[in-house]
């Protein structure tokens, strides 16, 4: 929901900006707002998988060598 804030308030600031743009420059406005979403989404995708990569090493860390769950203390 954030992300969709974030990217909602940019293009409106972009569509405030280019009310006096020619075409050429609300083009490379769209295209930099673009890199910009592309570049959030893999930052998105890059923290899922740290979580991801931090429950499996807790799974590991509790499991032990012959796959059982370790007791807990």
């Amino acid at each position: 929901m954030k992300n969709l804030i974030i990217t909602l308030l940019l293009a409106a600031s972009c569509m405030t900006a280019c009310k006096n743009e020619n075409p050429s420059e609300v083009a490379q406005k769209r295209q930099e707002l673009e890199a910009k979403r592309a570049e959030l989404k893999e930052k998105q995708e890059l923290a899922a998988l740290e979580d991801e990569l931090k429950k499996v090493g807790k799974e590991i860390d509790n499991t032990d060598v012959k796959g059982q769950a370790k007791p807990s203390i």
